[in-house]
């Protein structure tokens, strides 16, 4: 076995759980700051959005093995949904958005459906 994958099979899957919990962390800090402090990342809201949830599913997908996919996504989703609601509670320039939502659930969808399809290519520890 190679040094980075005996590392990467190892390792790795000790931290994942705590960068997920970062990942999250981050995105609801930028879910809930004012908008006007939110950093431009060049892409469309929605896209944006897409691609946060879809980081956030597959780190969870591979930090936490021993939920199931359908769980992982039943908590991703509803946290997604969550944070657009307390967008609409913030006494600033926030507000919820349904667009918003589906975004934040499409890039879960996406990230699960392929994290999970790698997992069942590369045997990355599962039993």
């Amino acid at each position: 076995m190679s040094i980075f994958l005996d590392f990467s099979l190892k390792v790795l899957p000790r931290f994942l759980p705590i960068v997920t919990g970062l990942v999250a962390v981050i995105i609801a800090y930028l879910s809930l700051m004012p908008q006007r402090e939110v950093p431009d990342t060049g892409l469309d809201d929605q896209l944006g959005h897409l691609v946060a949830y879809f980081a956030l599913a597959t780190l969870s997908i591979f930090a936490f093995r021993r939920f199931s996919t359908w769980s992982i996504a039943t908590v991703l989703v509803a946290y997604g949904f969550g944070l657009e609601y307390l967008q609409g509670a913030m006494p600033f320039d926030r507000h919820a958005s349904i667009a918003d939502g589906m975004a934040n659930a499409a890039g879960v969808a996406l990230g699960l459906a392929v994290s999970s399809a790698v997992r069942k290519v590369v045997n990355f520890g599962d039993k």
